[in-house]
């Protein structure tokens, strides 16, 4: 079987090709971004109009491949996969799905990457959680979080002497360097299963 794989943002598209080549899998040729107003907020809602409507899934059906999908689960795990069931029953669609960031619980593919930082570099992430901690406890209406990618950014960028990346974008990064990412992780384990049963 053809298999053609669908993301939510160029993160996942990024992550999961790496991921695909460490593990040494090429069956997946094909892949694709589903578009949206903008394609970094996304809702779940949207996402699913978007794929019951979307020329795009249904060509690659009747050209004989299976779309894969993939989604975060920032509305809730239980929500997406509800809403993606409903999707595949009322429109006939079938196709695979993985919710990011474990296929059962709630976040995105940046709860993920934090799961699969090298431990040697841990304490990294350690001291950028302490920051987020720091700035929201001042509880000032003035100060903003930086948005979640901006951990794994920072934690990449505190790392360019051994990244070699700087201007860090995350849909750009190399996932495959052992040096700051543990593709060994128990964490990618639902992940890689996934993956697998796609024969």
């Amino acid at each position: 079987m053809q298999y053609i794989l669908f993301f939510e943002d160029p993160i996942q598209d990024k992550f999961i090709k790496d991921y695909l080549s460490f593990l040494k899998n090429n069956k997946f040729s094909r892949t694709s971004i589903l578009s949206g107003p903008n394609p970094n907020l996304i809702t779940t809602e949207k996402i699913v109009q978007k794929m019951a409507f979307s020329n795009q899934i249904q060509q690659n059906i009747n050209g004989g491949f299976r779309p894969v999908i993939f989604l975060n689960s920032d509305f809730g795990y239980r929500s997406v996969k509800l809403e993606l069931e409903k999707l595949k029953n009322e429109y006939k669609f079938d196709f695979d799905l993985f919710i990011f960031p474990n296929n059962k619980n709630d976040g995105t593919i940046i709860n993920l990457l934090e799961n699969i930082v090298n431990n040697e570099h841990y304490h990294v992430l350690k001291c950028i959680e302490q920051y987020f901690s720091c700035v929201d406890s001042l509880q000032n209406s003035l100060y903003c979080l930086p948005a979640p990618n901006a951990k794994m950014i920072s934690y990449i960028e505190i790392l360019k002497n051994i990244s070699g990346t700087h201007n860090v974008h995350l849909r750009n990064v190399n996932y495959n360097q052992i040096e700051l990412w543990n593709l060994n992780s128990k964490y990618l384990d639902p992940l890689k299963n996934f993956l697998n049963s796609l024969v």
